[in-house]
């Protein structure tokens, strides 16, 4: 499948059991056109939106997050050594801007021991740094703390 057009070919032919084009050029002969003018919409439909130039646009790579030595930046922010809440990791690019969030609520995180992370980015997006942040019950959130991406 190359675009949208070809995925409306498909769908017409799966709605009318494989007669579409058939039908639409007794139609179209109907009404005194020589073409029911199915492939120039196609063509032009396949042009307009391509899955193959989104999939391009889209250049995902796993890449590992890292905020081991950072950690103690965290720990050091609150007064008790009790698990937190949840943890929010943000992935920004080299301006800072916005990429991707994830929520972690697996204890293993929570506590420390897990301090690094595998996820999916799109590079095509330029991740440069992630920023972590902890949430307790009766203390709210920590300051952000920068991490790496490798």
């Amino acid at each position: 499948m190359r675009g949208l057009g070809d995925l409306v070919e498909k769908i017409i032919s799966i709605v009318t059991l494989g007669q579409g084009k058939k039908i639409a050029t007794y139609v179209a002969k109907l009404r005194g056109k020589k073409d029911c003018g199915c492939n120039t919409r196609q063509e032009y439909l396949n042009n307009l939106l391509s899955f193959k130039k989104m999939e391009k646009n889209i250049q995902m790579q796993t890449a590992v997050l890292d905020w081991s030595e950072q950690w103690h930046q965290v720990r050091n922010q609150v007064p008790c050594s009790c698990n937190f809440d949840y943890m929010y990791i943000e992935v920004l690019s080299d301006e800072g801007e916005f990429i991707d969030e994830i929520k972690l609520v697996d204890p293993p995180y929570l506590n420390g021991q897990i301090t690094t992370m595998q996820w999916g980015v799109d590079i095509s997006k330029n991740p440069s740094y992630i920023t972590i942040k902890c949430h307790k019950s009766e203390g709210g959130y920590t300051k952000e703390v920068k991490g790496t991406i490798r």
